[in-house]
């Protein structure tokens, strides 16, 4: 179904993206490292989860946004725990194999009889990653096959598990069983994190096949949220349609949000932007609590609700806050921030906008 709001798994609810399965069904075929990237609700995680069931490659999946929150290593260890059991539940010849071999890896403690693996995240006996990689890729060249090991929101470990782009740098290096695919939704941060643009970040020379998700294009979001609400037999008017295209233009996840809610009842156009808005502040004003800038980022964010804005008037509105003047060079590492983290982007005329209307509005309402 277009419209339901989980991830997708299977390529027939999945709107078009031929073009982006295609890119990465090559890669995992000839490539060794795979990163795909798009703003927020742009389909991303659904590409990645379809193209994993659509290959013909065995997989682990590991989705770090549920590794944010919790201390230290132990979200870490409890993801890679539930996404090794995910796999070995397949009881496919690589996983079995894999089971095996993991017996006796630091820090893994293996039921055969279940199947299923136990990961410690103690000082004493913390997991040992590395050789646990090694040991997928022995199971995966020993069945004459590669094995991907996709890592969703990567950019999220950062803190968790800074070590993390060494790590995938050696498997690319030295591990040929394994095929590494990246996913981020805040682009520039995941970017700096690996390293792939740093000459002296871990990844940096590697090649890599980038794959960037795009938004709809006007006519496109109208076919999907007609041929949405054809599948759940509702039929809006045509100006509901098209005002609802202009309030969440092409991200593809904010017209499934909007197609999910209406069928439902939930209100018009409106109410509907404004229930996604408040989602998006709270996204917002979770960065800014981590900030010690968050005074100056609120002054940056609220002067672009205003419409497209250029360099020098986002710094004034800064220093109107301030009531001192502010250093460029640490202005422009603020707003690069919020360009990184995917809330503003710079068009090509300069001017810097809201990455999407839906973040505006909560912008403009909520902050």
């Amino acid at each position: 179904m277009l419209f339901d709001l989980m991830p997708k798994r299977r390529r027939k609810d999945l709107y078009d993206f031929e073009d982006e399965m295609r890119a990465l069904m090559d890669a995992y075929a000839g490539g060794r490292l795979v990163v795909i990237t798009a703003l927020r609700r742009m389909g991303k995680t659904s590409l990645l989860l379809t193209s994993l069931n659509e290959g013909k490659l065995p997989y682990v999946f590991l989705d770090a946004r549920r590794v944010v929150g919790t201390p230290g290593v132990r979200g870490l260890a409890e993801e890679l725990e539930r996404g090794v059991n995910e796999f070995v539940a397949s009881r496919s010849p690589v996983s079995v194999r894999f089971l095996e071999l993991l017996r006796g890896v630091r820090g893994v403690d293996v039921d055969l009889a279940r199947p299923s693996v136990s990961v410690h995240w103690g000082r004493k006996d913390r997991v040992d990653v590395a050789t646990a990689l090694e040991r997928l890729d022995e199971a995966a060249r020993g069945a004459g096959t590669r094995i991907v090991v996709a890592l969703d929101e990567a950019q999220e470990l950062r803190a968790a598990a800074p070590w993390l782009p060494r790590l995938l740098a050696y498997a690319y290096d030295h591990l040929e069983g394994i095929v590494l695919a990246i996913s981020g939704s805040q682009v520039g941060v995941l970017r700096d994190f690996l390293g792939i643009d740093d000459p002296h970040g871990a990844l940096y020379g590697r090649f890599l096949h980038e794959v960037r998700l795009r938004r709809l294009s006007r006519e496109e979001a109208l076919d999907f949220l007609r041929r949405g609400f054809s599948e759940v037999e509702v039929t809006p008017s045509e100006g509901v349609l098209q005002e609802a295209v202009e309030h969440f233009d092409g991200i593809i996840g904010w017209l499934a949000y909007f197609g999910w809610s209406y069928s439902r009842g939930m209100g018009d156009v409106g109410s509907i932007l404004d229930m996604a808005a408040r989602q998006e502040a709270e996204e917002l004003r979770g960065f800014l609590s981590r900030s010690l800038a968050a005074r100056r980022y609120r002054a940056i964010l609220r002067a672009a609700t205003r419409g497209p804005a250029s360099w020098s008037s986002l710094k004034g509105a800064v220093e109107a806050e301030d009531g001192v003047e502010m250093d460029p060079h640490n202005f422009n590492e603020l707003l690069q921030r919020l360009v990184k983290m995917g809330f503003l982007e710079r068009e090509g005329n300069g001017l810097y906008v809201f990455a999407d209307r839906v973040l505006a509005t909560a912008a403009a309402k909520y902050l």
